[in-house]
Formats: C-alpha cells, structure tokens, sequence
C-alpha cells in the first residue's frame, strides 16, 4: 500500500486495487454476490480510509512469506500481513473482516477453563511469533501482535484494534499443540472433530458420515 517514495495511495487508488483483485476472484461468484462484495468492499475501505490514513507505519513489511522450515520436527511456514518495526523490535499486524463487535475477544482470549487451548486468534498471533523469532534468517523480536478488524462493528460502530501479547508461557502452549497436532496428521487421525453440538462442521461431517464415532476411531487406533 505504500510506493518507493513512502507515499500511501489515494482513496482512489485504494479502491482500484480492490477492485483489480475482486475481479480476480469473479468465476467464483454470482453476478448479485459480485455486485454485494463490491459494495461492501468499497463502504469499509473507504471508512478504514478516512479513519487511519494517518496513523499508517511506514517502516514494514507487506504480506510477508516466510519460508518453510523445521521447528520441532514440525514443517511450519507462514504468510504475515503486516509487520512494523520499531529499532530490534517489531509488531505482527494480521487484518480480519467480520463483525469486531462478535468475534474480538471470543477468538483473542488466552487459555481459559471454558476454552483450555485458548482462542483461534489469540493461537494464530503466538504461532507467528514462533515463526519470525525462530526462523534463522532474521534478527526480528516481536514485541506485540495486534488484529485489525477493517470494518465497523454493527453494535458500536467503531473500527477495533485488539492487541494480543505474547508471553513465554504462551509460546510454550502452542509449542506443544503444535507437536501433538503434528503427531495427529502423521498418524492420519483427523477426522473425529470436536464433537459439540453446535459445530457446523461436525454436524455436517456427520451428516454425510465424514466424521468416524469416537470410539469406532479409537479402537481402530489401538
């Protein structure tokens, strides 16, 4: 988003660029999902716009790939939003759409009784400190991970950053969820699901007999 000169684009041609990439994406949709998107697209760019166009970094990284590599003994790579550096250290910058106001603090929160492995968001954030601090071609120390929600929340209608640090006890947790999930797909066992009632996936897993019944999957384990 940011040319040679450290210049951000115009509004204008922020929109041209979504437009260039949604249209990438067209044979996947109807014409009515088409036209939606578009409409959609071009409200919450344009709000995000006007309200952070001048709180913009200009020291970073864009959609930064990092490289396969072994940590563990489990294969991990990773593509990063957006990464702003401050001297030695830098922040993970990862956007979501969707409703802020929903989804924020549900999938950011740490492990808890209710939820012991911790939020979707809040695993994502410490994988990619994992992945940046470990991979031996950078000197990068994440001091912070933040998700930026590029759209309203429908309730309280303002835009939402929630930052997420990362402690050693954290990294720690994934670590070890990232070596026994490892050990899962090695062993082929990944199809049991959660098996909550109200999981979409795993209703329609079962629905269509996807998903072996846990103790039919663990006596064929043993």
């Amino acid at each position: 988003m940011q040319d040679r000169n450290r210049v951000f684009p115009t509004k204008e041609e922020l929109i041209s660029y979504f437009n260039f990439g949604l249209s990438m994406e067209a044979a996947s949709l109807t014409p009515d999902q088409y036209k939606r998107r578009t409409e959609q697209g071009h409200t919450a760019l344009e709000e995000y716009y006007d309200y952070y166009i001048n709180e913009f970094a200009k020291d970073v990284e864009i959609e930064d790939k990092i490289p396969r590599y072994m940590r563990d003994g489990v294969p991990v790579t990773g593509k990063i939003d957006k990464i702003e550096f401050d001297g030695e250290y830098c922040d993970v910058i990862d956007y979501k759409t969707g409703d802020p106001d929903k989804s924020a603090k549900q999938y950011t929160l740490p492990p808890n009784e209710a939820n012991p492995d911790g939020g979707d968001y809040w695993r994502q954030m410490v994988f990619y400190k994992l992945l940046i601090e470990n991979y031996k071609d950078r000197n990068w120390r994440v001091r912070m991970g933040t998700f930026d929600f590029v759209q309203k929340g429908k309730k309280s209608g303002q835009f939402k950053r929630i930052q997420v640090p990362v402690f050693e006890k954290d990294e720690e947790i994934v670590r070890t969820q990232l070596r026994q999930s490892y050990a899962k797909i090695m062993n082929h066992e990944f199809s049991k699901g959660c098996g909550k009632e109200d999981c979409q996936w795993c209703n329609f897993a079962r629905r269509y007999e996807l998903v072996r019944p846990v103790e039919v999957a663990e006596i064929d384990d043993v």
